[in-house]
């Protein structure tokens, strides 16, 4: 049977997204390999279902428009992974795959079957992105130019990042699906340390410069377009 034809979006950008299981800089002994030994850079992007799932300290405000930005950028990240899964896999149902990239932080995930299973990210809906290439990460400000591996502490899990992503189809002998490809990381706000830990805390939105890449690598309406209506997430 003939390998299916790979779908992708172009390269987008995201809105503000919480960091968890971050892999993307440092040591590699704890990364995820591939088969033949290539390291994966991986993180767990989170989507704040409410402002409550924003501790930074913002104001109040800040923190609404953060999460406007969030709820147009999980429409638009949805919307994504159905027209791809509709391109690539036309026999199936393509909301399958969406359910499947982008989940539901405060679902159980009943197929691990554990007595004492928890949610695995409370108040969050939530994305797992990968590369086989080490992204650049820049600091919040622009002029403090990028972080490296020996400073790889400065993105941890808990801060607030923007990303660029794509959203794909794969096709393998033994599976196939809809996944997100990282490229880029732009550190926006500290928050605590997600697993313990704080780290500190900008005082407002004024100390961090927005990512603001040039308009020729996006689409007219990038993921990520804070929208005028207040709807429901689906």
């Amino acid at each position: 049977m003939a390998k299916k034809k790979r779908h992708a979006t172009v390269e987008r950008k995201s809105a503000i997204v919480r960091a968890s299981f971050v892999k993307v800089l440092g040591d590699t002994k704890d990364f995820n390999k591939t088969e033949d030994g290539r390291v994966k850079y991986t993180m767990m992007c989170l989507i704040p279902k409410s402002v409550d799932s924003i501790g930074v300290n913002l104001t109040d405000d800040r923190k609404k428009q953060l999460l406007k930005e969030g709820k147009a950028f999980y429409k638009a990240l949805k919307a994504d992974a159905v027209e791809v899964a509709e391109r690539a896999f036309p026999d199936d149902d393509p909301a399958d795959y969406a359910d499947a990239v982008l989940k539901d932080g405060d679902k159980i995930n009943t197929k691990k079957k554990k007595k004492d299973a928890k949610p695995l990210a409370p108040g969050y809906f939530y994305f797992n992105v990968s590369t086989m290439s080490q992204p650049s990460v820049m600091r919040p400000k622009a002029a403090d130019g990028a972080i490296t591996d020996s400073d790889a502490d400065e993105l941890f899990s808990g801060c607030w990042v923007r990303i660029f992503y794509n959203v794909y189809s794969y096709d393998h002998p033994e599976n196939s699906g809809v996944s997100i490809g990282l490229g880029n990381v732009k550190k926006c706000y500290e928050d605590e340390r997600l697993g313990g830990g704080t780290g500190a805390k900008f005082d407002d939105e004024d100390d961090v410069e927005e990512l603001e890449p040039d308009d020729k690598d996006f689409e007219d309406e990038p993921a990520g377009k804070a929208e005028e209506d207040d709807e429901a997430w689906d």
